[in-house]
């Protein structure tokens, strides 16, 4: 595989580039997890995985308790399936309580509080299924490298926040599953068969603030230039919603929602042509078929090539 198909690759193991999976709950699971502090992009995350999207069928699955929004793996919000609570929970438990001992205190979250609350949620959560450590390990790297990969032994340590000893051994629990191939100077995992994406034409997506398809991986360079990588990410660590043309981010975008309708502002870092222009207005128009709004678009910086 050539450096420029991984971007390509990625937006097809995402489910990004033709979704085929049509339930709420079985593109979260197939993710194994999806970033979610911004909660109504985070819906869109969701959504763009979608093949008829719809906000109001993954409210109701996150009201059905089909999905949960919570806190795991790294110490952020994220959706992930019920299904798989109790094994991403024991992995990542110790280390998150760890990391928001400071943040508890500012909160008055005190000890009688997280404990009765546990209480509640345990009781909702109960009859669920256990794996063992080493099989948690062995679930979680199965999830990240059948969705995301092209990745590497970094990408994944960065995602999951495991430490490097378990990383190494969560991908040596599943190597009867994937190989490993060296890409210019990396080493990236992929399952022995699976169809790779090309060069990429012809492809238009608008991503929500803190996608999958960049936070995913600890090096982002592969589809995110340097030269636009802090408009894009800024020093403290916030993600823009990005336009991903042809499997590299080309622009920003942001959405300012009314009563009836979405206005989508786009600030493009580069020219498109007619058919690339064609596929963002039928992207915007998908955004608004989602939240069930009529869309307006306005795109800035932008010059449309013959």
């Amino acid at each position: 595989m050539a450096l420029t198909e991984i971007s390509n690759t990625r937006l097809v193991r995402q489910k990004i580039e033709a979704p085929e999976i049509k339930t709420v709950k079985d593109i979260v699971s197939w993710m194994g997890a999806i970033q979610a502090q911004d909660y109504p992009m985070a819906k869109w995350a969701i959504g763009v995985r979608m093949s008829d999207p719809s906000e109001k069928r993954i409210e109701s699955s996150l009201d059905k308790g089909e999905i949960l929004h919570i806190h795991v793996l790294r110490p952020t919000w994220h959706f992930i399936s019920s299904d798989d609570i109790y094994w991403m929970l024991h992995l990542s438990a110790q280390k998150i309580k760890s990391s928001l001992r400071s943040r508890h205190k500012e909160l008055e979250l005190t000890e009688s509080v997280i404990t009765k609350t546990s209480g509640i949620i345990e009781k909702s959560l109960s009859n669920g299924l256990s794996l063992t450590h080493d099989e948690s390990l062995a679930a979680l790297a199965k999830k990240y490298f059948l969705s995301r990969c092209p990745a590497t032994l970094e990408d994944f340590v960065w995602w999951s926040n495991l430490s490097i000893t378990d990383a190494r051994k969560a991908i040596d629990f599943v190597r009867s599953d994937f190989f490993p191939e060296t890409i210019g100077s990396s080493t990236y995992w992929l399952p022995y068969s699976f169809p790779t994406a090309g060069s990429g034409t012809n492809s238009v997506h608008l991503l929500p603030a803190f996608d999958e398809f960049l936070i995913s991986y600890k090096d982002r360079n592969i589809s995110l230039s340097l030269i636009h990588n802090k408009k894009t990410v800024t020093d403290n660590g916030i993600f823009h919603p990005p336009v991903v043309v042809n499997g590299h981010v080309a622009g920003l975008w942001k959405r300012t929602i009314q009563k009836n309708k979405v206005i989508v502002e786009m600030n493009s870092f580069q020219s498109f042509n007619k058919s690339a222009r064609s596929l963002i207005d039928s992207k915007v128009h998908l955004f608004g078929q989602f939240l069930n709004k009529e869309t307006e678009l306005i795109i800035q910086n932008s010059i449309i090539l013959v």
